[in-house]
């Protein structure tokens, strides 16, 4: 992560079992109320990662929007308990 990256959204500690990060972003977005048609998950970069976690930045972008570049981030740290 580069020192200017704009988090516009923390989501905080979210709990779950470790699948695809992809899947796990989605299934949160849905469960928060966003809606994912016409809208994509882009940009996902692991921030930092271990068997207890992951600290995941990414961008979610409406299709009318012509570039992710401008968008900002939303951060999300997967919990994994035992």
């Amino acid at each position: 992560m580069t020192e200017n990256t704009n988090i516009g959204l923390d989501f905080g500690v979210v709990k779950t079992d470790k699948t695809n990060t992809f899947d796990q972003i989605k299934r949160h977005m849905d469960s928060e109320g966003y809606n994912m048609e016409g809208s994509d998950i882009c940009s996902v970069r692991i921030q930092e990662s271990d068997n207890e976690k992951d600290v995941i930045l990414f961008k979610f972008v409406h299709y009318s929007v012509p570039t992710a570049e401008t968008e900002p981030f939303y951060k999300i740290e997967f919990h994994y308990p035992k």
